[in-house]
């Protein structure tokens, strides 16, 4: 059960923003069987992530809310599942496209190149595929296509998903595109074989604005990816602690007066930072959040927790799911400031290798797009 979940995101996602920044895809017609509250469906497109010029074809998960309408901007969640999971999987554990839960804003569930990601050591080299610019390309499909507010996106991602996320959140365009970031079990690994000079070290993290909301949950018996970042299965990570710190000082927080909340019982330990903007003042959002999770293994934390990712599902019932929708529905992008032209730029650009094929849905008949109804979202349906 999720007794809060109900009242959450459906509050905090409908909150009265600034004027939303509407995408492309507003005021178009969906080209396939979605439907605003109906099951998610697949989806199939080329990218060209990498730098051999080959494309490849990637499925994505995709999900509408309750009340979705093509001419109402929505919030996006993109959501990385983990190592030798999908996206199909991802979205059952978490639930983010339950329409109890989430009433308005659309979510995609890609899935990884061998269900892996950038970052990972046993990955696709960067130069068959780089997610990062993959998820620009995402990024591009989704707005083209759909009515999504610009200033209301976010990335959420587990285990090697959770280590993808921060790599979007470290990449100077891309960390202008999204508003708030929530990892669980992330996985942050040392210079891999993947990229030997690595781009995952922290000291280029280089992130196009200031502050980045980053949440992150992670259980203090994990095996996989271990919190001192020395047990970790795949390679060396950095330590959680480690990583939290070099996140305090790009939100310029203070590190050492970060307050403690314990949940749970005991089991769960919540830590948030106070973080303060260029002038010295104290932000009025959590900025800076960690949850540490008490006898909790390498899994999604749930209510309960999964059977299919965590071999006693009564080591700590704690729902990551409902604080990530309550700190996404926190938080949305300046309305000025760094990173909006560039921002735009990319996401739109419409020259080179920029330009994006469109998206097939899988199971149906393939029709190509007809030139006299430019209304129409470039969704297609695959053979």
């Amino acid at each position: 059960m999720r007794p809060l979940s109900q009242l959450f995101f459906v509050t905090l996602l409908t909150t009265v923003w600034a004027a939303p920044r509407a995408s492309p895809g507003c005021g178009k017609t969906i080209e396939s069987s979605l439907t605003p509250g109906g099951p998610s469906k697949s989806f199939t497109h080329e990218s060209d992530a990498g730098q051999y010029g080959i494309k490849m074809r990637r499925r994505i998960r995709i999900a509408l809310p309750p009340k979705y309408k093509d001419y109402e901007p929505a919030p996006l969640i993109l959501a990385f599942h983990g190592k030798h999971r999908n996206g199909t999987s991802f979205e059952h554990v978490t639930q983010f496209s339950d329409g109890k839960l989430n009433d308005n804003a659309v979510t995609v569930f890609p899935d990884g190149i061998d269900l892996r990601w950038s970052g990972d050591p046993s990955s696709p080299e960067l130069k068959r595929n780089n997610d990062i610019t993959y998820t620009l390309e995402l990024l591009t499909h989704i707005t083209e296509s759909f009515c999504i507010d610009l200033n209301r996106i976010y990335a959420v991602g587990f285990s090697g998903g959770g280590g993808l996320v921060n790599l979007l959140a470290c990449d100077p365009t891309l960390s202008s595109s999204i508003a708030a970031y929530a990892i669980a079990s992330g996985a942050f690994f040392r210079g891999t074989p993947v990229d030997p000079d690595t781009i995952f070290d922290p000291k280029l993290c280089n992130p196009n604005r200031t502050p980045i909301p980053m949440i992150e949950f992670h259980g203090d018996e994990d095996n996989i990816v271990g919190y001192d970042g020395k047990q970790s299965f795949d390679g060396p990570t950095y330590s959680i602690i480690g990583w939290l710190k070099s996140w305090a000082e790009r939100n310029n927080c203070a590190f050492n007066k970060g307050e403690k909340e314990i949940l749970n019982h005991g089991k769960v330990d919540k830590y948030n930072w106070e973080c303060k903007d260029e002038e010295g003042k104290v932000f009025d959002k959590p900025i800076l959040q960690h949850y540490l999770l008490h006898g909790v293994e390498h899994t999604w934390p749930s209510v309960p927790l999964p059977l299919t990712m965590a071999e006693d599902a009564d080591a700590n019932e704690f729902d990551a799911t409902e604080v990530i929708l309550k700190f996404f529905g926190e938080h949305e992008l300046p309305e000025e400031g760094a990173g909006v032209k560039e921002r735009e730029k990319k996401l739109f650009e419409k020259e080179g290798k920029q330009e994006i094929e469109g998206l097939w849905e899988e199971g149906k008949e393939y029709e190509e797009k007809k030139e006299e109804k430019p209304e129409k979202a470039d969704i297609k349906d695959e053979l």
